[in-house]
């Protein structure tokens, strides 16, 4: 919610839509005066604009149609394609099927992070309710998702009955190999069956006229946008190596000033000035050791490096390349970075590598892996 709603703040920022239309009419003047550009690259603006304009028409049904907001019906879903998808040829299936991501996949699978039954009932239940609402009981998807149940009824039958809950049935699903999962009984696999056709099919249109036009077209407006500003653009993220430079720096909201970072000691005030409430309870182990803490160790930091979605687990090293904190999340105000950087108020945010060290050693009692790491830096 945070994302999308610091999206939608930055769409209806003036700075922000200003200076898109700058560029863009600058573009476009650009590209009128170069044909031979113009003739390189096509009429991709035409085609972005078709492509969108389909987006547009199928908006509720691209959010709507999703899967329920489970994590058990996404085990179900990725096995059943796992089954499906592994008995083709490895250059004709759904890329996150293919032979060169199956370690990951199965890593991922086979995850024995603990599973709450009443939370994925509740999340399960609440989804499949909105997109009743926002679809209507006649539209084909419901149809096919509720049957004539209520959508907490479903959600309660299916996740109290299913065993993807436990990592060993699932690790003994994937050692029996797809034969296992097609032939298993299990209600949730035998429910996610039903739904993958139109998901399938869905994915297919959407593919089709739409995120495959503006992979290939936005290449082409990336072209333009060096043909027309040279190296004064980085490049944008395409998943290889990129280094982000950045300034530790805070900066100013409705509330007033803020600081660059935050301390161990504004967790415990934040927490006891709220009595504890949620979201504000500090977990019972730092509680418990709460007095071995050194309360005015760095616990996150705020800059200017311009980050997106996925660099979270990235290393921030200061100028002496010194390993310093690891990227996590934005602020609220990143998120319109998607349209145009500014650091008026979008900041990144990193955990500090001493409160990393501190939570290890005072916390979690890992001195063995604290010791390793700062012999690592010795060295």
């Amino acid at each position: 919610l945070k994302a999308i709603h610091g999206k939608w703040k930055g769409l209806l920022s003036k700075s922000v839509m200003q200076k898109k239309e700058k560029e863009d009419k600058e573009l476009k003047y650009f590209l009128q005066k170069h044909r031979n550009y113009k003739k390189e690259l096509g009429p991709f603006y035409y085609r972005i604009d078709k492509a969108l304009n389909e987006k547009r028409k199928k908006k509720k049904e691209i959010f709507y149609t999703s899967l329920p907001e489970s994590k058990l019906v996404s085990y179900a879903m990725m096995f059943y394609l796992y089954a499906i998808e592994t008995a083709k040829p490895d250059s004709i299936r759904y890329p996150e099927y293919r032979e060169s991501r199956l370690a990951s996949l199965k890593f991922y699978l086979l995850s024995q992070a603990p599973i709450y039954k009443d939370l994925e009932i509740f999340t399960f239940a609440k989804s499949l309710e909105e997109s009743r609402n926002q679809l209507g009981r006649k539209h084909e998807w419901i149809r096919i998702l509720l049957g004539k149940e209520k959508p907490e009824n479903l959600a309660k039958r299916l996740i109290e009955s299913t065993s993807f809950q436990d990592s060993n049935f699932r690790k003994n699903l994937l050692e029996g190999k797809r034969e296992s999962i097609l032939k298993s009984k299990d209600p949730l696999l035998l429910w996610v069956r039903k739904l993958e056709p139109y998901k399938r099919k869905f994915r297919q249109w959407y593919e089709f006229r739409v995120s495959d036009i503006l992979e290939k077209e936005n290449l082409a407006y990336g072209k333009l946008k060096y043909y027309k500003y040279g190296k004064r653009l980085y490049p944008d993220a395409n998943f290889s190596l990129r280094l982000s430079y950045g300034t530790v720096k805070g900066y100013r909201d409705r509330t007033g000033k803020l600081p660059y970072k935050t301390t161990f000691y504004g967790l415990v005030d934040r927490a006891l000035s709220f009595e504890e409430e949620p979201p504000f309870q500090l977990s019972p182990l730092i509680k418990k050791n709460l007095k071995d803490l050194e309360l005015k160790t760095p616990l996150n930091i705020v800059s200017t490096n311009d980050i997106t979605g996925g660099n979270s687990g990235s290393p921030v090293f200061n100028k002496n390349l010194e390993y310093s904190a690891l990227i996590f999340d934005g602020n609220a105000y990143s998120h319109s970075w998607d349209y145009v950087f500014s650091m008026k108020r979008g900041r990144a945010i990193s955990v500090h590598a001493k409160a990393i060290i501190e939570s290890l050693e005072k916390v979690y009692q890992m001195d063995a892996l604290v010791n390793e790491i700062l012999m690592s830096r010795e060295k």
